[in-house]
């Protein structure tokens, strides 16, 4: 009986320590490069979610150069830990540690902060060539329809914005103006009184216009009294003029500030009055 017993403590102790270890998710990480060592390759990489992660590429892993906006891997170049900058975004693919703190990298896709600016650059080309804006007066979800206010040499007039399930819909972050923060959004975010600006092109008669792109906004014109500032917080409190309500005015780099020249600002009637606007720009 003694020996049975021994015999089966003995098979419970072999089946513990073989019990398989919890293997490392394999993830995928897009971000800026913080730090870079050219030698080893490890990268500290600050995640578009905002966290730290030390990226530590596989001996056997791949680096990749991928051009903005090109989607297939086909179109890659082979590059090497030293072709990589502070700046640069990184799409990292391998193992994450339980505690998302490192990433064993087998694959490591490269965008330099050079190519990025450059299709920045061609961009805003684009869309000063071939790109529309206005105020939305009316939504046809259904239809797939978006009517805007546009100003033209013989008035305002309307024009009506075709969006075909293929095109790009999104919409401006709620804490910034800058076309590059927009995110993924749908016909049903964009309502009556937002600012839509529009990629595509016009039909012969100029009323109707096909949309590859479209980026809208909600977003407020507000004359105030400056009641106070606080330039460490980078804020302006003021009185909204219209509804006597207080609001809190953030500033921060993409922020355009303006002084009115000192004819206009007496035109202006109230003591410290300033008209605030926020406006969508590309």
């Amino acid at each position: 009986m003694k020996i049975t017993h021994l015999c089966c403590v003995a098979v419970a102790c072999l089946a513990i320590g073989t019990a398989p270890a919890q293997q490392p998710t394999r993830s995928n990480l897009v971000g800026a490069v913080e730090s870079i060592d050219p030698a080893s390759g490890q990268i500290t990489l600050l995640t578009d979610d905002g966290k730290s992660v030390r990226v530590t590429p596989h001996p056997t892993a791949k680096w990749l150069r991928l051009p903005p906006g090109e989607k297939s891997m086909a179109n890659a170049t082979v590059i090497t830990a030293q072709d990589v900058g502070v700046g640069d975004r990184l799409l990292a693919r391998g193992e994450l540690s339980q505690d998302k703190m490192t990433l064993a990298a087998s694959t490591l896709v490269i965008m330099t902060k050079g190519d990025i600016a450059k299709q920045q650059q061609a961009d805003r080309a684009e869309w000063q060539k071939r790109g529309i804006g206005g105020i939305v007066t009316a939504v046809d979800a259904s239809a797939g329809t978006v009517t805007i206010t546009t100003r033209t040499a013989e008035g305002k007039k309307p024009l009506v914005i075709e969006v075909s399930k293929a095109a790009s819909i999104r919409r401006y972050a709620p804490d910034s103006v800058k076309f590059a923060d927009a995110k993924p959004g749908t016909m049903a975010d964009i309502k009556p009184g937002d600012q839509v600006r529009a990629l595509g092109a016009k039909n012969e008669d100029g009323t109707r216009y096909t949309a590859e792109e479209v980026v809208s906004g909600s977003f407020r014109n507000v004359a105030a009294t400056v009641k106070e500032i606080d330039p460490a917080a980078h804020t302006v409190k003021v009185t909204d003029l219209a509804t006597k309500k207080i609001l809190v005015v953030r500033v921060n780099e993409d922020t355009t500030l303006r002084k009115l020249p000192e004819m206009m600002a007496r035109m202006t009637p109230g003591k410290g009055v300033g008209r605030i606007m926020s406006t969508n720009r590309q």
